[in-house]
């Protein structure tokens, strides 16, 4: 989206047509050599827009074309929108890592990143690299290439439950024991839900050391080890038949859908593990 109507008679001519994206460049750019507005601007692209204009409006004309001058050698963002399509964040992650340990790119943008999302933090980082705009497309394009074919040959985890906690939570401390990477780039680092921990999973997975035959082997091996574990837990479970008002045994089933729990008894040992757990932080 280019910038508002209102700010276009602001800045320089050349300026005008500038994307949301193109605005957050400009503005780190800028923010070298001039105080300029908060990050949290950046949720507002007239205020952004305003904040520039000031400081383009600041300097000679030598220093405005020095800038465009590095916008068009370095800024690539849209042309990396269409390399990467609607990259969701197990990808984006996949590509910071791979741009910083394999190619030297700095995705260290300090408070920035609390104030965009991972697409926008990417694309920022790729934009002020100091290469060439067609070397850093040759390069997204190469990796982007690499993890079409990682997909094809990806080792399914079909038989992980993605809604489990348990599971999920078991799956990452072996995986870290097993020598994958504990730390991954992008926000699904810290995982806001029991899916995007499956989701950080992945990544650790696609950010490791191994090739896919040992990659594999080690899926192969926390699947036996999660369906030992398992096995144990039933063998230990103890059958009881209990009386219920049939209200009850709705309320149950209501339960059983709402939280995901496949069986009575797993809702049984959920309630009364919380109701144990609450009493002792109440002692």
């Amino acid at each position: 989206m280019a910038v508002h109507d209102k700010s276009q008679d602001m800045l320089p001519k050349k300026f005008q047509s500038f994307s949301d994206q193109d605005l957050i460049w400009l503005w780190s750019v800028l923010g070298r050599d001039f105080a300029i507005s908060h990050p949290e601007s950046f949720k507002n692209p007239l205020v952004l827009a305003e904040s520039c204009a000031k400081a383009l409006n600041a300097r000679d004309s030598a220093y405005v074309d020095g800038v465009f001058d590095g916008y068009q050698k370095h800024v690539v963002n849209n042309e990396v929108n269409s390399i990467i399509g609607n990259a969701g964040k197990r990808l984006i992650s996949f590509l910071m890592y791979k741009l910083a340990v394999d190619n030297g790119f700095g995705f260290e943008l300090g408070s920035l990143k609390y104030y965009l999302d991972d697409r926008s933090c990417f694309c920022l980082a790729v934009d002020l690299d100091s290469r060439l705009g067609s070397d850093k497309l040759r390069i997204i394009r190469e990796l982007t290439s690499l993890w079409n074919l990682r997909m094809l040959k990806e080792c399914p985890l079909n038989w992980v439950d993605g809604n489990n906690p348990e599971q999920v939570s078991w799956l990452i401390n072996e995986g870290i024991n097993a020598g994958l990477p504990s730390l991954v780039p992008g926000t699904v680092n810290n995982p806001l839900s029991i899916n995007e921990s499956l989701l950080k999973f992945q990544c650790m997975l696609d950010q490791s050391n191994l090739n896919p035959k040992m990659e594999e082997m080690l899926i192969r091996d926390l699947r036996r080890k999660w369906s030992i574990k398992t096995n144990k837990k039933r063998s230990e479970r103890y059958q009881v038949n209990v009386l219920l008002l049939p209200e009850t045994k709705e309320g149950i089933k209501q339960l059983m859908r709402r939280d995901g729990y496949k069986t009575q008894g797993e809702l049984v040992d959920a309630l009364v593990s919380k109701a144990l757990s609450d009493e002792n932080g109440y002692l």
